[in-house]
C-alpha cells in the first residue's frame, strides 16, 4: 500500500519531515480550490449579476479576467 504511507508517513518520522510531506500534499488542493473560486466568482460577477448604472461591460470584464489571473 504505497498510498497510505504516502498519507501517513513512517512511524518514526520527525517532525519536519510530517510537515514538509503535509505541505506537499495540501498544496495542490489548495491551488485547485482558490482558482475554482476565483473563476466562479468572476463568471458570477461578470455574467450573472447585472452591471450597476454607467458601467460598460466588455472594458471591465477585461480588467476583471486580468485581476482574476494575477
Amino acid at each position: 500500500m504505497p498510498a497510505a504511507r504516502l498519507i501517513d508517513g513512517k512511524p518514526d518520522d520527525t517532525g519536519a519531515r510530517i510537515n514538509r510531506r503535509t505541505t506537499l500534499l495540501m498544496l495542490p488542493a489548495l491551488v485547485v480550490a482558490n482558482g475554482a473560486g476565483a473563476f466562479f466568482v468572476f463568471v458570477f460577477a461578470g455574467f450573472v449579476l447585472p452591471a450597476p448604472d454607467g458601467v460598460e461591460g466588455p472594458r471591465e470584464l477585461a480588467v476583471n479576467a486580468v485581476a482574476v489571473v494575477v
